[in-house]
């Protein structure tokens, strides 16, 4: 018989340490900036190693808390990775401001160089490149970049203009903006790694333009 309140198989100082543990991790989960801290620890530690190279024990020791604070605010990795990689533009605004732009010759340039700048900016920690560097080998972080591009960034500049072939207008300009993305932040080629950002979206956002506006070319 399994003496009262021990568990099958764990030994009394075992049961000690966890509950040592649960009762340091209530107390810490009452800070409320814990929370925060993870969440700027997982941002950068994705960033620099992409999700597969990132694990939740390097973010714990990063903010210096229990590997269980970690999980009882997120759970999973896949799930603080979700939560880590929240967009650095705001969905309700963003999409209204460029469905009023798209009809514009200029629209490409503008989003192309919008990108850049997001891209660019250190205070985000660039949690788009984290997603573009992560999709080649998460399928999480691929669905997360498909859903950014269909529900923020292109998706509804396709669906007001109100062209055929949406879906493949999609398909097309997401591919230029992730293609850039990688080639330019990841793998860093050059000269266009170091390339003036007016310069570079003065050549690519007319291709973006492009593949939104312009009619179906035939066969």
């Amino acid at each position: 018989m399994i003496p009262y309140g021990r568990s099958a198989g764990v030994d009394p100082g075992e049961q000690v340490r966890r509950a040592v543990v649960k009762k340091d991790v209530a107390v810490d989960a009452e800070s409320g900036d814990n929370r925060e801290r993870i969440l700027d620890a997982a941002r950068r530690r994705f960033t620099a190693q992409g999700y597969t190279g990132t694990t939740i024990r390097q973010i714990a020791a990063d903010v210096g808390v229990d590997l269980a604070l970690v999980h009882y605010f997120f759970g999973t990795k896949d799930a603080l990775f979700v939560a880590a990689m929240e967009l650095p533009l705001n969905p309700a605004t963003t999409a209204s401001e460029m469905i009023a732009e798209a009809r514009t010759g200029d629209f490409g340039v503008r989003l192309v160089r919008r990108l850049l700048d997001i891209w660019q900016d250190a205070a985000s920690q660039n949690p788009m490149l984290a997603m573009v560097r992560s999709a080649a080998t998460h399928d999480e972080a691929a669905r997360m970049l498909r859903e950014f591009f269909a529900d923020v960034v292109v998706g509804p500049v396709v669906a007001s203009l109100e062209m055929d072939e949406p879906e493949l207008r999609v398909s097309l300009a997401s591919s230029q903006i992730t293609g850039l993305a990688f080639v330019r932040h990841v793998i860093q080629l050059e000269p266009l790694a170091s390339a003036d950002p007016d310069t570079v979206a003065a050549w690519v956002g007319p291709t973006i333009q492009r593949y939104l506006t312009a009619p179906v070319p035939n066969p």
